[in-house]
Order: structure tokens, then C-alpha cells, then sequence
């Protein structure tokens, strides 16, 4: 029995001496054991109260910690996207680029055709019929207006 049990006891009781006490005085040994125990449990709340204080504080810096690795995601997150996007200019721009070298190809399949074909021989210009000035230069400047920066 703690000592704040028998005090109580004590307390609620009713004759004093059926509990084995002499008088109703708090008998020393009683009252000293009862202050030891409050002192006990003063000394283990101020624990609790800064083991608590302790816990908070590291609370907060993990909460710091979680919203910094959240903008560091977000910013990886952010950079990425930003890559891909530029990865996907890229591969447009890539695309485009394989479509006109395919238009001057073929232009100069065409071009070959014709110079095989024997009928350049009226032609001074050796262009022929089958290819158009306006169709070569269109072809010429958009490869030249992909290659410039």
C-alpha cells in the first residue's frame, strides 16, 4: 500500500485508533512517506513535462523537414516536367526535320528519275517538268530555316 493509500485510508476513517493510529494527529512516518511520494511524483512529472517538450520540439523539426522534402519534390517534380517538355519540342522538331529531308528526297528521287529517263537532253536548265523552282526552293529554306538557330 503507497502511502497516499493509507493517508486516505487514514482520512476516511473512522476511529482512529481501530485503524491502529494513537491520536488524530498525521503520525510522521506517514506524513514524511506521503511528502516523499509527492516529491516523487513532482520529480516525475517534470520528466514527463520535458521528455514532452523534448518530443514537441522534435515534432516541429520533423515537420520542417517533411515540408522541405516536399519542395524538393516539388522542384525535381517541376524540373522534370520542364524536361520532358523540352524533350518533346525536341522530338516535334526532330519529326519536322525527317518530314522535309523526305520531301527533298523524294524531290531528288524525282530529279533522278528524269536525269535517268533521258528527256534533260531539251532541257538547258536541267531542271525538268516533273520538278517546280518554287517546290525545290520551298524545300531548300525550310531545311535552312530548321538548321539556323
Amino acid at each position: 500500500m503507497t502511502a497516499r493509500d493509507e493517508l486516505q485510508r487514514w482520512v476516511e476513517g473512522g476511529s482512529w485508533a481501530d485503524q491502529g493510529y494513537e491520536s488524530e494527529l498525521i503520525p510522521v512516518d506517514l506524513a514524511r512517506r506521503v511528502l516523499a511520494e509527492m516529491d516523487s511524483g513532482r520529480d516525475e512529472l517534470e520528466a514527463t513535462r520535458g521528455y514532452a517538450g523534448k518530443m514537441a520540439r522534435k515534432a516541429e523539426a520533423a515537420q520542417f523537414d517533411i515540408e522541405d522534402a516536399d519542395q524538393r519534390r516539388d522542384d525535381w517534380k517541376s524540373r522534370w516536367q520542364e524536361a520532358v517538355r523540352h524533350a518533346d519540342e525536341a522530338f516535334a522538331e526532330r519529326d519536322a526535320a525527317q518530314a522535309i529531308l523526305a520531301e527533298v528526297r523524294e524531290l531528288r528521287d524525282e530529279y533522278r528519275a528524269y536525269l535517268d529517263s533521258g528527256q534533260n537532253q531539251d532541257d538547258p536548265t536541267g531542271i525538268g517538268p516533273l520538278l517546280s523552282v518554287k517546290g525545290v526552293v520551298h524545300a531548300l529554306t525550310a531545311i535552312l530555316d530548321r538548321s539556323t538557330p
